[in-house]
């Protein structure tokens, strides 16, 4: 067996997410970074757009219009007090001003600022809410707002303040709303803006709370769509798209509410030397809360929380290096759709709980990451070792996982170990169509019920001469190191083992194990105990070692302890052929179609029990090899070979047991001790076997020996 690489209190496995910060943008340096000037088709001609305010004068001077007082008459009259100039937008629905600064200065808190459209051109102004009112534009594609070079489009210092309706264009960020160092804003609103292109970020918030960003548009901002730094705030119903390194960017302690938005297709800041490019990032103890987004394509991470909290509902997570990346905080997964995580869907690793409730991870085999059996999960020279192509590795040691589904991923479906010890808990859950391994835990307790394992891959061509001889390779479940407490479940058509456990303690009980193409349950220097499990046939398949086909195989362990179980149709057609042989003139070549299949080997272990089982319908049943066991109160029926093969120095009792309708020889004692009481063996059975004769390839006939 190769050994499983020891986890380490904060793995980092190639490829895995930086926990770099980002540092905070600086502005661009000249004015040759500003955006280039926006062009109008009129009548056919391209021409560049002059800045206009709302009125149709003509812009003078920036000084004029931002609460200058106006000229004093010649006999000393009284001051007439601010000269705003006049335009179309309106201050609780009175007034005309030409700009949103003066509209501002005149409104008191709580009022309405009504913005008019300016179709034939753009709006040039920087904008500072400094109370809490509420500025309303006739929407994005009907008001453009164009701060000069440099300067952000709307800056929010009040709290109860409001903007929406506009869109943005700008060579520093969109909206910002806070700042550090200041009094805290509270309760301020941002809906229905666009932001594209922005040099910094879409919408930028700090040292504020109960902040709301609701149906925006964020779109290629170089910076990212939106951050939040040491601040509390709620993104819904927006369109984050293709912007640069962050869809959402939360650090400082800050808790973000993501809901309902589409955040897509974030790139990242060098795509050679990639750091980020993530859908919604959190570090530096910021925690992240989302319902019902769909988080697609985000190269590197679709969401990830370094040292911060995460609680994801009903998201939608599809594509990137990583779907999920928790480290060190805790996380809470409820409903999520996880799919096509390159290297992962999901990577967690934390001291705190990791919880799974209702969580899809599904992966297509041919996208997803798909390292060799010789590679993977095998430590190198320096002890480092790849898990990459599993869909959900965590390392925690509270582990809840109920209610979800893992399929189609190349090496495991999940991988589960700890960071010093600790406890997994499965319940309801399904791993369909893995390659390698469905489950995987290493150094935990885990408790399951009702988990379904099916379809598990080979995904590389096994040599018959060593196909199922490393054990931990290939299997439906694998325990190593650990306990598992398995009730209720089916183990079904794996190309594996269904259960693998090395050097763990295993109960197992309730549990349906068929078809698998090694054995049901292989336990390599553990204890096993095993009660009320249906087993049945493995696969046929070319392989040198037949016997590790068997429905359980106890090979120097502890020992094993069965009872209550059914052995069922483990009759299994096995065809080989002899030849061709040479008779000078013409060649002929046999096809035998024998039967093989055996239910227990028992090999080198501790003293075992048989007991109160029922063995209908095999070829062989057990082979003890220097194992001391007691066979007691089972029934065998309709057998083809031998029902016991026992041998070695050891003692092997067998007690009021039923044999019926062997073939083959009840018991077949090669040595050892062997006592029989109360046994009965009644009728007997015929053993037959076709076999095809060829000449010269060409087929003769049939004999049934």
């Amino acid at each position: 067996m190769r050994p499983p690489a020891s986890p380490t209190s904060r793995p980092q496995p190639s490829g895995s997410p930086p926990s770099t910060h980002r540092p905070t943008p600086a502005a661009p340096a000249g004015l040759g970074s500003g955006r280039p000037a926006r062009l109008l088709q009129l009548g056919g001609l391209m021409v560049g757009v002059l800045a206009f305010g709302c009125s149709d004068q003509k812009l003078e001077s920036t000084d004029k219009g931002s609460g200058e007082t106006g000229e004093t008459g010649t006999t000393g009259g009284t001051d007439p007090g601010p000269d705003y100039e006049e335009g179309c937008i309106l201050v609780d629905g009175a007034g005309g001003y030409a700009w949103i600064r003066d509209a501002i200065e005149v409104a008191s808190e709580g009022s309405t600022i009504e913005l008019c459209a300016n179709h034939d051109g753009v709006h040039e102004e920087a904008v500072l809410i400094d109370k809490g009112v509420h500025i309303v534009g006739p929407g994005a594609d009907a008001f453009i707002l164009q701060p000069p070079v440099n300067e952000n489009g709307v800056t929010i210092v009040a709290s109860n303040a409001s903007v929406s309706g506009i869109e943005i264009v700008t060579t520093r960020s969109g909206v910002v709303v806070g700042a550090s160092g200041q009094p805290e804003v509270t309760g301020v609103s941002i809906s229905g803006v666009k932001v594209f292109d922005a040099e910094n970020w879409g919408v930028s918030v700090a040292n504020a709370a109960g902040v709301t960003i609701e149906d925006v548009e964020l779109m290629g901002n170089l910076y990212g769509a939106i951050s939040v730094d040491d601040a509390e705030a709620t993104v819904r119903d927006s369109l984050l798209q293709n912007n640069v390194a962050y869809g959402i960017f939360a650090t400082g302690g800050a808790i973000v509410t993501a809901a309902a938005n589409d955040i897509l297709a974030t790139q990242p800041t060098d795509p050679e030397n990639m750091t980020d490019g993530h859908g919604i990032y959190a570090t530096d103890g910021a925690g992240v809360v989302t319902d019902g987004n769909a988080l697609l394509g985000n190269a590197f991470v679709n969401v990830f929380a370094d040292e911060g909290d995460l609680d994801l509902s009903n998201d939608t997570v599809e594509g990137g290096l990583y779907g999920v990346v928790g480290l060190q905080g805790a996380a809470d997964l409820d409903g999520v759709e996880l799919t096509n995580g390159y290297i992962h869907a999901a990577f967690i690793v934390t001291p705190s709980p990791v919880t799974l409730t209702q969580v899809s991870v599904t992966g297509d085999t041919a996208v997803v990451a798909n390292i060799d059996d010789a590679t993977w999960n095998v430590a190198d020279e320096d002890g480092n070792a790849t898990q990459a192509g599993a869909g959900v590795l965590i390392a925690s040691d509270d582990i809840l996982i109920s209610d979800s589904s893992f399929v189609g991923y190349n090496n495991a479906g999940a991988m589960l170990v700890p960071l010093e010890a600790g406890r997994a808990t499965l319940a309801r859950v399904t791993f369909t169509d893995n390659g390698r391994h469905g489950l995987y835990a290493s150094g935990l307790q885990v408790t399951l019920e009702d988990v379904e394992v099916t379809g598990l891959i080979e995904v590389e061509e096994q040599d018959p001469v060593d196909a199922c001889l490393i054990v931990d390779r290939y299997a439906g479940a694998v325990f190593v190191e650990g306990t598992a407490t398995w009730s209720g479940g089916t183990l079904a058509a794996n190309q594996g083992f269904g259960i693998s456990g090395i050097r763990s303690a295993m109960n197992i009980s309730g549990v349906e194990i068929s078809e698998n193409g090694c054995a049901g349950i292989i336990n390599l220097g553990g204890d096993l105990v095993a009660t009320g499990n249906t087993f049945s046939k493995s696969v046929p398949r070319e392989i040198d070692n037949q016997w590790i086909e068997s429905s359980i195989v106890d090979y120097q362990s502890g020992g094993a302890v069965l009872t209550g179980n059914v052995f069922e149709d483990s009759q299994r057609s096995y065809e080989y052929t002899a030849g061709p042989y040479d008779a000078g003139s013409y060649t002929y070549s046999y096809v035998y179609y024998n039967h093989v299949g055996s239910d227990i080997v028992l090999y080198e272990s501790g003293p075992s029990e048989v007991s109160g089982n029922t063995f209908v319908d095999g070829t062989s049943s057990v082979q003890a090899y220097s194992t001391e066991t007691v066979f007691d109160d089972n029934t065998w029926s309709n057998y083809l070979g031998d029902v016991l093969y026992v041998s070695g120095d050891v003692d092997v009792d067998l007690t009021d047991n039923i044999f019926t309708d062997v073939a083959g020889q009840v018991v077949y004692c090669s040595s050892g001790r062997l006592a029989m009481e109360g046994n009965a063996v009644e009728g007997g059975g015929l053993y037959t076997y076709d076999t095809d004769y060829y000449v010269d390839d060409v087929f003769q006939s049939t004999s049934t020996n």
